[in-house]
C-alpha cells in the first residue's frame, strides 16, 4: 500500500531504480504520487502490468538523480496522461503502452520526451497467448496531437503502432527512424482506419519496400 496520496503533485513521491512496480489489478495510481526512475546508477524504472489489467496514471515520471528510463513489462496495459520528463529510453516489451491525450491534464503534444528512443518487443506473452507490443495513441476531441520518438526499434515477434484521433481533431505520431531485430514486424493503424485525421510517419526510407531497410 501506498498510504495516503499528497495533497499537491510532489516529485519523487515514488522511486523505482532497481525492482519494479507491479500492478496485479487493474487501478489509477493518484497524479500527485511522481515517479522518480534513474537512482545513481541510471537504470530504468520497471512498471508491470499483469494480463487482462489497466494501471492508469497522469502524474510525472521524471529522472532521480541520473538520467532514467521507462520499461514496460507485462502482457495488461499501461496507459499514461500525464507530460513526462525523464530523459532516457522507453521500452514497451509486451502488452499495450497507452498514450491518452483526452485527459482533463493531457499535454497537447509528447506524453513521452521526443528526445526518447522507443523499443517494442522483446518478452513472451506467456502460453496460449499471442505475442506482441502495441503502442497506441489517442487524441482528444478537437485537439490537435501529437507525439514524436528519436527512434524506434523493434525486436522479435509482432509490433503494433495504432493513433486514433478525437473527434473533430488530428493525431500525429512520428517514430523518428526505424530499425528491427531478424523477424521484427510492424503493423501501422494509422487514424484514417478509423475515419480519423492524422498520420503515422518515420525518418526511415523506403529501402525496397522496407521501411528502415
Amino acid at each position: 500500500a501506498f498510504g495516503a496520496a499528497p495533497g499537491a503533485a510532489t516529485p519523487n513521491s515514488i522511486i523505482i531504480s532497481v525492482g519494479a512496480l507491479r500492478a496485479a489489478s487493474s487501478f489509477t495510481l493518484n497524479a500527485s504520487r511522481g515517479i522518480g526512475v534513474g537512482g545513481t546508477t541510471g537504470d530504468s524504472g520497471v512498471l508491470t502490468v499483469d494480463a487482462g489489467k489497466t494501471l492508469s496514471y497522469g502524474g510525472v515520471i521524471a529522472d532521480h538523480g541520473a538520467p532514467g528510463g521507462l520499461v514496460k513489462n507485462g502482457f495488461g496495459t499501461l496507459s499514461l496522461s500525464g507530460a513526462h520528463t525523464y530523459t532516457g529510453a522507453t521500452s514497451n516489451r509486451v502488452g499495450t503502452l497507452a498514450l491518452d491525450f483526452t485527459q482533463s491534464g493531457s499535454p497537447v503534444s509528447n506524453i513521452i520526451s521526443p528526445g526518447s528512443d522507443l523499443t517494442l518487443g522483446g518478452e513472451n506473452a506467456g502460453f496460449g497467448a499471442e505475442n506482441f507490443a502495441e503502442l497506441s495513441m489517442q487524441g482528444k476531441n478537437g485537439a490537435v496531437n501529437s507525439q514524436s520518438f528519436h527512434s524506434t526499434h523493434l525486436t522479435f515477434a509482432g509490433s503494433v503502432v495504432q493513433a486514433g484521433s478525437g473527434t473533430g481533431g488530428t493525431a500525429n505520431l512520428n517514430l523518428g527512424s526505424l530499425s528491427h531485430d531478424f523477424g521484427g514486424t510492424l503493423l501501422f493503424l494509422s487514424p484514417d482506419v478509423s475515419c480519423g485525421n492524422g498520420h503515422i510517419t518515420t525518418t526511415s526510407p523506403n529501402v525496397s519496400g522496407i521501411l528502415g531497410g
